[in-house]
């Protein structure tokens, strides 16, 4: 299944004018009008805010996953924030030092998350399998909401 990631960003650092109502709500409006192109495509969507830090202006997100069950798995500064098939952050998986950079599934079954964390890297045994680009297509139960 092809996938797709929407994402709005900012850039640390980088100093701009917060949107006015007016420009948030026009902003808004095209990306409703994007989602539902989307559904009526087909697609799945995602739609949800990640968690942050209260000192942070910005999640950290960084490395995307997901796993055979359709949940998204994003590096952040909290450590790896797990979604549901809604978008809904269901956990965050901390990490020993607070400094992760990337992960990925991997293993003999793709059923372990293996964390790069400044110079170290550690591993975490789940009770789910990664999805794999180059594995057969997958598709994952509809969403429970």
């Amino acid at each position: 299944m092809t996938q797709y990631l929407l994402s709005v960003h900012s850039v640390a650092g980088e100093v701009r004018d917060p949107m006015t109502d007016d420009e948030l709500r026009q902003f808004m409006e095209r990306v409703g009008v994007l989602e539902e192109e989307m559904r009526s495509a087909g697609a799945w969507l995602f739609g949800g805010a990640l968690h942050e830090p209260d000192t942070a202006d910005e999640s950290g997100a960084d490395g995307i996953r997901v796993d055979t069950e359709g949940r998204l798995y994003v590096a952040t500064a909290m450590g790896i924030q797990v979604c549901d098939q809604a978008g809904r952050v269901q956990c965050i998986i901390p990490t020993p030092n607070r400094r992760l950079s990337n992960f990925s599934f991997g293993g003999e079954h793709f059923d372990t998350l293996f964390a790069t964390c400044g110079d170290k890297v550690y591993k975490r045994r789940l009770k789910v399998v990664g999805a794999n680009a180059w594995a057969a297509p997958n598709k994952p139960a509809p969403p429970r909401l």
